[in-house]
């Protein structure tokens, strides 16, 4: 997709060549217009669908998440941190860390 294309060349223009950009979806971004707070949550609720997918393919992995404050990020940093906390204390998995940009 278009995002994803944008997203890749803003990421190796600052040296970060392997990075993973996880899917969205339009629904959700169309969503925005009409029912913006519905669509930050469709949107949290889509980013913690597919990460999930991608961890558990994963396991050994180490993830770090970079978000900004609009589109669910914030709701997804949450739920992401918080699974880092439970899944570090009962099964050793690495720690994780998410960052948010306040573009508001």
């Amino acid at each position: 997709p278009i995002w994803e294309g944008q997203t890749r060349r803003l990421l190796d223009d600052i040296g970060i060549a392997e990075a993973v950009v996880l899917p969205g979806s339009l629904k959700a971004v169309a969503q925005v217009l009409f029912a913006p707070e519905q669509a930050k949550q469709a949107m949290a609720e889509r980013k913690t669908e597919v990460f999930g997918q991608f961890a558990t393919l994963h396991p050994e992995a180490q993830f770090i998440f970079f978000g900004d404050s609009g589109e669910g990020d914030i709701d997804f940093a949450e739920e992401f941190m918080a699974a880092s906390r439970a899944s570090s204390r009962t099964s050793g998995h690495p720690p994780r860390a998410a960052l948010i940009h306040d573009v508001s």
